[in-house]
């Protein structure tokens, strides 16, 4: 592995991590809330597709969350530099990265599944994060093939990788530093069998991060997965993607 760590440590640590949790928490609630009150609001609550529209709205409210807490933090409170969240040039001798660390995301998802059927738990296996209804309107389709295979990539790749998993990685090492940025990714993802495989699946996104020495690596791994699980969505009707 690739050890490469910035060019100076970056200023900010555990604390401003626990302050960036703390405010993407309250944008992921400001979001929900928001969103139900509009919909209240406009009589809108029995309509599917504004529900759905809705919901995809508050996705992308959150995902902008998690952009501005990374920036004012790092950026803002401490002065520092897009690069040093991992925005640096993405080395071209690098290109198999992101390829190869999809691969090891679908080798991970697929061990957990064959370990939760071995174990006759089927309630544990990942759900999906998008409603199949999604895929049945052009408009909503659209939408949430935006927000998963940029958006959410670009977004989240920064805050949980470039801001926590940065923080972290200085001070506590490798493993532990992705272990917990792993299970930070998985969290927001509200489905309890989710939580093992995209912990797992967080872990690899570090590794291309690190390996990388870029956060365009795991940007690249994160919106090639979120492609491949979407087309798959898309057109078997089973949602999927990170």
């Amino acid at each position: 592995m690739d050890e490469r760590r910035e060019a100076h440590p970056v200023p900010w640590g555990p604390k401003d991590v626990l302050s960036g949790l703390a405010l993407a928490g309250l944008g992921l609630a400001l979001a929900i809330g928001g969103t139900a009150l509009a919909l209240v609001a406009l009589n809108l609550p029995s309509d599917e597709e504004a529900g759905d529209l809705a919901l995809l709205a508050a996705t992308l409210a959150f995902e902008a969350t998690l952009v501005a807490v990374a920036l004012a933090i790092a950026l803002g409170k401490h002065g520092s530099r897009l690069s040093d969240l991992g925005f640096r040039p993405l080395r071209r001798e690098k290109w198999w990265i992101p390829p190869a660390s999809v691969g090891a995301i679908f080798m991970v998802l697929l061990i957990y599944g064959i370990i939760v059927r071995l174990l006759g738990i089927e309630r544990a296996q990942p759900q999906s994060t998008l409603p199949e209804r999604l895929f049945d309107r052009t408009s909503t389709l659209a939408l949430a093939g935006g927000l998963a295979v940029i958006i959410a990539p670009l977004a989240e790749e920064t805050f949980f990788r470039g801001f926590i998993f940065t923080a972290l990685h200085q001070r506590w090492g490798f493993l532990r530093a992705a272990a917990t940025s792993g299970f930070l990714f998985a969290l927001p993802h509200a489905d309890p069998g989710s939580i093992i495989p995209f912990t797992g699946a967080g872990m690899v996104l570090a590794v291309a991060y690190a390996n990388s020495g870029s956060l365009w690596g795991s940007i690249a791994t994160h919106a090639l997965f979120n492609l491949i699980s979407f087309t798959a969505a898309a057109t078997t009707g089973i949602g999927g993607g990170g």
